[in-house]
């Protein structure tokens, strides 16, 4: 697991949340939607990150709904136990 420089560790599962941001809350608004899936590599950012994802303001100024997402990232969602198995017996 990743640790922070205290010893602690870094991330939580419970970090499974939808973001919306929508410039009308017009039912009949038929306005275009993009999904934004945060980069990272798999390990560390979130759906929400101030300067990096989607904003109110965004969606406000582009006409546009934005979706973004968290999922469970380090070895709370990719933990490989076949490759650490594997890289074992090469002994690296």
């Amino acid at each position: 697991l990743p640790l922070s420089i205290t010893g602690k560790v870094m991330g939580q599962e419970d970090c499974l949340f939808i973001n919306v941001w929508t410039p009308s809350l017009q039912p009949s608004a038929k306005l275009p939607v993009m999904v934004w899936i945060h980069g990272g590599y798999l390990h560390m950012l979130s759906g929400g990150e101030t300067g990096y994802s989607p904003t109110e303001k965004l969606a406000a100024d582009t006409e546009m709904v934005y979706v973004s997402f968290n999922y469970r990232l380090n070895a709370f969602g990719f933990m490989a136990l076949e490759i650490i198995i594997f890289t074992h017996y090469l002994d690296l």
